[in-house]
């Protein structure tokens, strides 16, 4: 996810990879067969046994699914035979983490009853996809945890699956060294061709998201303008994505935002429409 340091993702791949190099001879290695470097990581684990996940390439373990009120419903198709699953976290990117931990769970010799049990009793974590009441009648989706491309893009994804009005609220994403710039843009440009109606962006690089993203998009320099602009403009029924690097402490934003409520965890957001 941060390339400062490596380079590429060619070396984060590569870094990624000496986790396989740690298993014992009886280690059992899961791997994503969607990801472009599955090849060079099986290639790592050798002789030991391995199980594979995907959405998209053929896998061990498979999944149809679509989104429900409460996250996604799952029909997953592993080696112990179809398994229904209703997992009440958002988005096409949680349903591959699913996969890959049913996997794991498998290796390790839980069953298909345990993974059911697991997978849907799960809750959010503080600050991915955690949806909240706003100010004014308005949604906030709390996803300030951490940023990086590959988690703009799925949280994007959710959002736009949401509302077709919404706005995206962007801190710079950090630890990207050279290819920063590059990688803002594709996230504002990524933004206006899911459909995202309004950006907000905070941060020097997030400028580069605003180019383009084109109209409907702002800049500001600091998070008090940021947040006045917000709380001028938001309407009843409105929907708030707020994401960022842990650097960029966009939590402010959702503090904000948020209308008081005595429970501070919140819950899992709905992907579907």
């Amino acid at each position: 996810a941060h390339l400062e340091g490596f380079g590429s993702l060619e070396g984060v791949a590569t870094a990624k990879g000496e986790i396989f190099d740690s298993l014992g001879e009886q280690g059992h290695a899961v791997i994503n067969a969607d990801d472009r470097f599955a090849d060079q990581w099986r290639a790592r684990v050798g002789a030991r046994p391995v199980s594979t996940f995907a959405l998209h390439a053929d896998a061990d373990f498979r999944a149809a699914w679509r989104p429900h009120a409460n996250g996604s419903r799952i029909d997953m198709h592993t080696p112990l035979g179809v398994l229904q699953v209703d997992l009440p976290l958002p988005g096409e990117h949680n349903v591959l983490n699913a996969l890959g931990a049913s996997a794991a769970a498998v290796a390790a010799g839980a069953g298909l009853a345990e993974i059911k049990s697991g997978l849907e009793g799960m809750h959010a974590v503080g600050g991915r996809l955690v949806s909240r009441p706003g100010i004014k009648g308005a949604s906030v989706i709390d996803d300030t945890y951490n940023a990086n491309p590959s988690s703009f893009r799925a949280a994007i994804a959710v959002l736009a699956a949401q509302s077709r009005s919404a706005w995206l609220v962007m801190g710079d994403m950090g630890e990207l060294g050279d290819t920063g710039p590059q990688l803002h843009a594709e996230v504002g440009e990524w933004a206006r061709q899911s459909g995202i109606a309004r950006l907000f962006a905070l941060g020097p690089m997030s400028r580069e998201a605003v180019a383009a993203f084109g109209d409907g998009a702002r800049h500001f320099e600091t998070v008090e303008s940021l947040n006045a602009a917000l709380l001028a403009e938001v309407r009843t029924g409105q929907q708030i994505l707020i994401k960022g690097s842990r650097s960029m402490r966009m939590e402010r934003v959702v503090a904000a935002l948020s209308a008081p409520q005595p429970d501070t965890e919140g819950v899992a957001v709905a992907a579907g429409k």
